[in-house]
């Protein structure tokens, strides 16, 4: 039996990695605050973002440590 796995990051899309990347190179939050990186993100009108973070924080914290580009679901 062929085992199946599930994307690293199942939840990120291309538009969320955008946002994200978007949002770090403003340099105005510490990724790793939550709270700051979604003021920015609703600022910003980056919706999606907002919400993964709030939906997916965990996977979120994991892509920062340790996600690339090529991990992203288009």
């Amino acid at each position: 039996m062929e085992k199946t796995t599930k994307p690293k990051f199942e939840h990120m899309s291309r538009t969320i990695f955008e946002q994200l990347i978007e949002v770090r190179d403003s340099g105005e939050a510490n990724m790793f605050c939550f709270n700051a990186v979604q003021q920015v993100a609703m600022r910003e009108k980056f919706y999606e973002l907002a919400n993964y973070i709030t939906d997916h924080k965990s996977e979120y914290a994991d892509f920062i440590l340790h996600g690339k580009e090529e991990d992203v679901k288009d």
